[in-house]
């Protein structure tokens, strides 16, 4: 017996990990509550845009005719809406028509798709539903995220030993990098504690972020690359000892997994009573110094996250139920599919996945014959720095050796030797 067909509309093909990771968390969770469901992922642009960090797995592209076409053929479809992003202005910067990303702003009705169009920014009531990136733990091995981070740290991107803080930013937290930087450069040079810096995304200057801070702490610190994965970024959090950054997935993460952590800002109602149910710090800008010195201690304060995590449960149980509604009231009427069109379609999805994974294991093998070829440039230029000095050295002593001064104190030289050899 079949499962629900689902289809999940949301920006999934721009660089932002909490968008990721959403879209993996109702993947999965959604799977997991409807055996034999079948959730598939749209975008504006999706597959016609890769990303490294969605690790090989692109959404499908998302029709630009209003979502319709897209849409049939499911028996539900849940909308990421993105009031931000799908403005128009925005829309075409970003995916350049701003007409795919219409239905992520205003999405269809049931009845222009036949099936029933859910929003998932719309709260419910027993409150807002918190961020289904809590939920992200539940999809990793603990196994996988230590294999990836000890890549990270054999790649130099990541510490292996000490007190490690990570930390993340975004474009409204440049103005106090060298604040920020104040703060920690006393104790990372006194060993009480080591700074990483992970970037998850390019969406909202988050790698601007991580580059003013690292050139702040003038190199005292290790910056995850711009090809990792959200898996990449969750590894480096899990083996954290503290993380601090704005509300987002490496926020929430560090939440589910119990690690101490402090949000750089304050976003308001409702996320500032997020913040404090979750039990993570939030101080002003000219606290932040004292807050991050507190994170650091081994007695900091640990989140506990079991209330929020059981209002997203509820809240994909309800999306669970809307699916199975939705395919009692569609009746199976839809044409047999065609087998050689099945599997050309699979066939090309898999190429897809295949041709990022190779992209992205392109750019990082780039970057490190980059890396090697400054080091072997740099160990060249160093063994001809040694040949000048030793061709300088066996000029000087020619010199000396052809002097009327050597030849003359030749007897001189003979005598100390017989000297020497009589007491040995």
């Amino acid at each position: 017996m079949r499962g629900p067909r689902i289809a999940l509309w949301g920006a999934f093909d721009v660089e932002d990990g909490g968008r990721l990771a959403t879209r993996r968390v109702i993947e999965a969770e959604l799977c997991r509550r409807l055996p034999g469901a079948v959730v598939t992922a749209f975008a504006p642009l999706g597959s016609r845009r890769p990303l490294a960090l969605d690790g090989g797995r692109p959404a499908e592209p998302l029709s630009a005719t209003g979502g319709s076409a897209t849409g049939r053929g499911f028996d539900c479809i849940l909308v990421c809406t993105e009031d931000a992003l799908a403005a128009p202005e925005r829309a075409a910067e970003l995916w350049g028509d701003a007409g795919l990303a219409a239905p992520l702003r205003d999405p269809p009705d049931a009845a222009a798709v036949g099936c029933p169009v859910i929003r998932l920014d719309v709260a419910h009531p027993d409150g807002p539903v918190p961020p289904p990136a809590l939920l992200l733990p539940r999809l990793l091995d603990e196994r996988l995220l230590e294999a990836r981070a000890g890549l990270l740290r054999l790649l130099g991107s990541a510490w292996d030993t000490g007190r490690v803080l990570t930390i993340a930013g975004d474009r409204a937290l440049l103005s106090g990098v060298d604040a920020l930087a104040a703060a920690l450069i006393a104790r990372v040079d006194g060993g009480e504690v080591s700074v990483q810096l992970v970037a998850s995304g390019r969406l909202d200057g988050e790698d601007e972020f991580a580059a003013a801070l690292e050139r702040a702490l003038d190199g005292r610190c290790r910056r995850v690359p711009g090809v990792a994965t959200v898996e990449d970024h969750a590894a480096v959090i899990a083996t954290s000892s503290a993380y601090a950054g704005p509300p987002g997935t490496g926020l929430w993460l560090a939440a589910a997994l119990g690690i101490p952590a402090a949000a750089f800002t304050h976003p308001g109602p409702p996320g500032g009573a997020l913040l404090d149910e979750l039990g993570i710090a939030h101080p002003p800008e000219e606290e932040i110094g004292a807050a991050l010195r507190g994170l650091c201690a081994p007695s900091a304060r640990r989140p506990g996250a079991g209330g929020v995590i059981a209002r997203v449960d509820g809240h994909l149980d309800r999306l669970a139920a809307a699916a199975l509604a939705g395919m009692a009231r569609t009746p199976v009427t839809r044409p047999p599919l065609d087998a050689v069109g099945v599997l050309r379609e699979a066939c090309e999805s898999l190429g897809r996945r295949l041709f990022a994974e190779r992209r992205a294991l392109q750019s990082e093998r780039d970057r490190a014959v980059r890396d090697l070829e400054e080091e072997v440039r740099a160990l060249r230029e160093e063994a001809d720095r040694l040949r000048a000095e030793l061709r300088a050295a066996r000029t000087a002593n020619d010199l000396i050796v052809g002097s009327r001064t050597w030849r003359y104190t030749q007897p001189v030289r003979d005598t100390l030797a017989r000297v020497r050899e009589r007491r040995r």
